[in-house]
């Protein structure tokens, strides 16, 4: 089975809406238009750029109920709390609750299917389940 994944960090194939992916370009094209005047901080935005849009998977997920980057996912966790997020990355997904791959949550709910249940042991060293009650591919805004 071959799946697209990805890390924080941006190594791998970066899931992503076909909206998502031209704005990353204009983004882009905006800086690569001015290049004597770029900061330090906009040289690393511009090779981060870059570097996701090389990148860039904008297949669309299949509604199979595997959890895969780009996914909506619904958890019930052990203490009958819930959380709902989309499992990808950060920097693409602006606005919108992100839980990325390279998170707890998110490695442990990568590759799993709904009715499954998953354990991780939060930043805060706390130890957490739950049982994933959905995922379906995600739908921008």
């Amino acid at each position: 089975m071959t799946r697209s994944t990805t890390s924080d960090a941006g190594h791998g194939t970066v899931w992503m809406a076909s909206e998502a992916l031209r704005a990353l370009e204009r983004e882009r094209d905006q800086l690569e238009a001015t290049p004597r005047e770029h900061t330090q901080a906009q040289l690393v935005r511009l090779l981060h750029l870059r570097k996701l849009i090389q990148n860039a998977d904008t297949a669309e997920r299949a509604d199979d109920g595997l959890v895969e980057a780009g996914m909506t996912v619904g958890l019930h966790f052990d203490d009958g709390t819930t959380d709902t997020f989309v499992l990808g990355e950060r920097d693409i997904l602006r606005g919108e609750r992100v839980v990325s791959l390279g998170s707890p949550l998110g490695s442990a709910v990568d590759g799993h299917r709904v009715g499954e249940t998953i354990a991780f042991t939060t930043p805060a060293g706390a130890e957490r389940t739950a049982r994933i009650v959905a995922a379906v591919p995600h739908q921008p805004e």
